[in-house]
């Protein structure tokens, strides 16, 4: 079983807050590598009246490299 060597983090750190998106590349020891997108689904801001609760969409893509786990 393959395991995470290294992480890294692209977009601006804020998912749970708003529309903005997340990127978290994981290299495996197998020389894969995982991306996963971390999206807003519900296209606007909270309210304050609903505190900071959103619905956040999380999706997965494996490539042999960086550039095709990136292109896909």
């Amino acid at each position: 079983m393959a395991h995470v060597t290294s992480i890294r983090l692209y977009g601006n750190g804020r998912v749970f807050i708003g529309t903005h998106h997340v990127f978290v590349v994981l290299k495996m020891s197998d020389g894969t590598y995982v991306l996963l997108e971390l999206t807003n689904n519900n296209g606007s801001s909270p309210s304050p009246s609903w505190g900071l609760f959103t619905k956040i969409l999380i999706r997965q893509r494996t490539a042999r490299s960086l550039n095709d786990v990136l292109e896909k």
